[in-house]
């Protein structure tokens, strides 16, 4: 497992676990455009309509955040890791894992951070014991987890801006 760790460059905390540390970002609102992802795909994920109850047609229309959605960050400036490419490291060592080392079929088969909308992942506070599911739904510039207050509450049952961690689920 560690040589596919190596190959994939993912490090692990010393519980054996691989974490993406972000600050807390909450958010009630977002447009399509703003976070990447496209009308068709937001329509797949359950947004058909906007905030006025609108059809959505147009990457411009105003949406609410479903509680459990996030987006994450993939900002290149920034100078930190993305979060869309780190998740895709992962995806493909898990399928490596499961193709290499338990002899089963690869599960994710991720060829662009595209692929990654729509997947579950597992928010957790630090030093916390329970983790609360969420689903990726796009990407931002911001360098954190942008989320719904009620996903941030949910955390960590504050909403103060320390950092929490995000880890791929297999779902």
């Amino acid at each position: 497992k560690g040589i596919l760790r190596a190959r994939n460059s993912l490090y692990v905390n010393k519980d054996g676990t691989i974490r993406y540390d972000m600050t807390e970002i909450p958010i009630t609102h977002f447009k399509p455009k703003e976070i990447n992802s496209s009308v068709s795909k937001l329509r797949e994920l359950g947004y058909t309509k906007d905030y006025k109850g609108s059809e959505l047609v147009d990457e411009n229309q105003i949406l609410e955040l479903r509680p459990h959605d996030i987006i994450i960050p993939c900002n290149e400036e920034s100078g930190d890791e993305r979060g869309d490419e780190l998740f895709i490291k992962i995806a493909k060592f898990i399928d490596e894992l499961l193709e290499k080392f338990y002899g089963l079929e690869k599960f994710y088969n991720i060829k662009s951070r595209e692929d990654l909308i729509g997947k579950l992942g597992v928010c957790m506070a630090p030093h916390n014991c329970a983790g609360v599911i969420c689903r990726i739904i796009g990407f931002t510039k911001v360098q954190g987890l942008v989320a719904s207050p009620y996903l941030h509450a949910a955390m960590r049952r504050d909403c103060d801006g320390d950092e929490a961690s995000l880890s791929l689920l297999l779902d």
